[in-house]
């Protein structure tokens, strides 16, 4: 069965899937600090230009890997790889 058909029925590929898009880190971080969270709010907590400037070129596929695996398999709290990352790439401070 191609990858593609799998989405939805394969909870791995799902959750690959999803969490691996530009943003998804960081909403996961914006909802580890205030969960629940309305929709609207979350796009207006999204510095949207910032971030872009900041980020762009900078995760690569294989860095998403293993921030994934980091949360996937290891069992590491989303907010704590991302906090690592963004911090490893001076992009926040600690």
């Amino acid at each position: 069965m191609p990858k593609k058909e799998l989405f939805g029925l394969c909870p791995y590929m799902t959750s690959q899937k999803v969490l691996t898009g530009k943003w998804s880190m960081y909403i996961l971080y914006l909802l580890s600090q205030e969960s629940p969270i309305r929709f609207n709010e979350l796009q207006r907590k999204m510095p949207v230009e910032k971030i872009l400037s900041k980020l762009s070129g900078k995760i690569t596929s294989e860095e998403m890997s293993r921030m994934n695996y980091q949360v996937d398999v290891e069992g590491k709290k989303a907010f704590d790889v991302a906090r690592e990352y963004l911090v490893s790439e001076n992009l926040i401070s600690e």
